[in-house]
């Protein structure tokens, strides 16, 4: 089986915090948060001895890319997040550890990330996606780790089901004309094609 030839990249990990800006029902069975704030760009800290580090600015360039979304439990406003340092996260905290689910972006600007989250009615994650409104915070991480778009590929088969839409979609934005690709995704029903 050959492997697919990717090239890699590796991101600090930055925390976040945004907007929900607009929530909106893809089908009954998928909800698109999008996210936004000054938080995309770059940010300073403080680093060793007092020094300013800047933190880098939101970038997602592989389809496949995730992001940790922080949620709060319910009832809470806010989730334990971990804390940020010049050279990444720290999850180390006194008592519970930062849950983080991971989302692929389905579209990203430097101003916006639009999230996909399956309304499978049950989960941490999907119920908050149920309860978020524009105006709330939203919390995430990432992406750590990106991969570019293989390249010396004739063709692709793609396979998923309907968590995997928003990694699909964006492959598919990012085929190069002429490469035939092939896509197969499972989804509860009619509703959802």
């Amino acid at each position: 089986m050959p492997k697919l030839r990717r090239t890699t990249t590796t991101h600090l990990a930055v925390l976040r915090e945004l907007e929900v800006v607009r929530v909106h029902d893809v089908t009954p069975g998928m909800r698109r948060l999008t996210l936004a704030g000054p938080a995309l760009g770059e940010r300073d800290v403080e680093g060793p001895g007092g020094q300013p580090v800047t933190l880098p600015a939101f970038t997602s360039p592989g389809f496949d890319d995730h992001v940790k979304v922080f949620v709060p439990p319910s009832g809470a406003e806010r989730p334990v997040l971990p804390r940020q340092r010049p050279d990444g996260l720290d999850f180390t905290t006194e008592g519970v550890r930062p849950l983080g689910k991971d989302y692929t972006p389905r579209r990203v600007t430097p101003d916006e990330v639009e999230l996909d989250f399956v309304r499978h009615g049950h989960g941490q994650a999907a119920g908050w996606a149920e309860r978020v409104r524009p105006g709330d915070p939203a919390w995430i991480a990432g992406p750590t780790i990106g991969q570019a778009f293989p390249h010396d590929v004739d063709a692709f088969v793609v396979a998923g089901d309907e968590t995997a839409l928003p990694a699909i979609g964006r492959f598919l934005e990012e085929l190069p004309p002429g490469v035939p690709a092939q896509v197969v995704v499972e989804v509860a029903g009619p509703q959802d094609e």
